[in-house]
């Protein structure tokens, strides 16, 4: 039940901040659009006559607040796809690039003679602590 209401509090907070942030850019570039615009129209008063364009040439930037600026934000199959065609593979060559390095390691351990290294030393040292006594 914990995990459940975990997971509804994480999408509605997530949703919450996507919906505030859409509207923050949304408005801002509705106020970057006026800007250049009044900035065209003082460049184009400050030239001579014949250097002039229509302004009817010039795209208008009259938004209604139903329609939003399109942004690059990737769709559900354009993120499929990276993930089936760029994600999986890197990982997969990642995951069996460290198994090949492993199984290289494993194979090139000597049992014998870390057994008999490890076996001497301790019978030395079994022999000397018997020593003592």
């Amino acid at each position: 039940m914990a995990k459940l209401i975990a997971t509804v509090i994480g999408i509605l907070t997530s949703s919450i901040l996507l919906h505030h942030l859409q509207n923050d850019i949304d408005g801002n570039t509705l106020k970057l659009r006026k800007k250049l615009k009044n900035t065209q129209d003082r460049l184009e008063t400050a030239l001579p006559g014949t250097w002039r364009i229509k302004s009817q040439e010039y795209p208008s930037f009259k938004t209604t607040p139903n329609q939003r600026a399109k942004l690059p934000i990737p769709t559900l199959t354009q993120t499929l796809n990276h993930i089936e065609n760029r994600f999986i593979p890197t990982f997969k060559a990642t995951w069996n690039d460290h198994i090949i390095r492993f199984t290289k390691l494993v194979n090139e351990i000597d049992v014998q003679d870390s057994i008999k290294s490890v076996t001497s030393d301790r019978w030395d040292k079994w022999q000397k602590s018997s020593q003592k006594k």
